[in-house]
């Protein structure tokens, strides 16, 4: 892929396990100037982007709350040549209008046209980083890290939420005549996984091991953003990220506005829970000691 530009050549990958603060962080980075995408979701993730790892999940039969297929499917060099080919390719074609929309399409073309600060953001890149690496070896990377527990709880209430709907759905609809069968129309659909606290935090614990890795094997600068600490006193870690993306054309309103958004009181949920053994367990993790999150 022919990218002649520094901004072609170095998007910024922002990375961690989801409930994690990504969210947060893209929302600042994007009010400061980093182009994230012209369409995206409640997430503050280019529904480009999400097509195309989406895509990668499910050829290798991964799932975000299953990502484990992706280790094989980069276990076989043929496999990830033929999708990084497939990827370059349609980074360079008329569908990379749906990020950048079609007056810089037509303008600039495909991402060698890039010409201004960019990213993307999707936690499932923890376990495709590799191959966006192999697109863009001069990517800057941002891991964005938080206490276990927390991320823990929030799917697993999240989950919790989703199935109480879906039994509200089941009971409205369940009577009601339609042509479509009624277990499409009423059965459980979401993440199994997630349904228990042990489920949801054994998962972020895959995530965290798989970002480890992956950043270590690319062995290239990388600013970790701590969420409880950054949430705490956000001034002057917001300042070094802007600086470390490359950020320098936001003014000082922009900035103040941007530090106004930083809710201080979502840092310390761990701290409110309940002494469980599940969450004894989970204070004995090998990554809670690791991040700093075992006391």
């Amino acid at each position: 892929m022919s990218v002649p530009n520094e901004f072609a050549k170095a998007p910024v990958i922002l990375l961690g396990m989801h409930r994690s603060g990504t969210t947060m962080v893209a929302e600042l980075l994007d009010r400061l100037g980093l182009f994230l995408g012209r369409e995206l979701e409640s997430n503050h993730e280019a529904l480009y982007f999400l097509d195309l790892d989406d895509e990668l999940f499910r050829r290798a039969n991964a799932a975000w709350d299953n990502p484990s297929p992706m280790l094989a499917f980069f276990a076989h060099r043929d496999a990830v040549e033929l999708s990084r080919r497939a990827l370059e390719s349609e980074l360079e074609s008329k569908n990379f209008r749906s990020f950048v929309g079609w007056k810089q399409y037509l303008k600039h073309g495909g991402v060698s046209g890039m010409d201004r600060p960019w990213g993307f953001k999707d936690p499932r890149a923890v376990f495709t980083l590799p191959l966006w690496l192999q697109l863009f070896p001069d990517a800057k990377l941002v891991a964005v890290h938080r206490n276990g527990i927390d991320v823990a709880n929030s799917l697993f209430t999240r989950e919790k939420k989703r199935l109480a709907h879906q039994r509200e759905v089941f009971e409205r609809r369940i009577a009601r005549r339609a042509p479509h069968r009624r277990f499409e129309r009423a059965a459980y659909k979401g993440s199994p996984r997630c349904l228990s606290f042990e489920g949801a935090f054994s998962l972020w614990e895959e995530y965290v091991a798989r970002l480890d890795q992956v950043l270590a094997d690319a062995a290239r600068p990388t600013f970790h953003v701590h969420y409880e600490q950054f949430v705490a006193s956000p001034r002057e870690p917001l300042a070094a990220l802007a600086d470390f993306c490359g950020l320098t054309r936001f003014s000082k309103e922009d900035f103040e506005a941007a530090l106004g958004e930083v809710d201080s009181s979502r840092g310390n949920a761990f701290k409110q829970a309940r002494p469980t053994p599940e969450i004894e367990r989970a204070l004995a993790s090998p990554w809670m000691k690791k991040l700093g999150y075992s006391s």
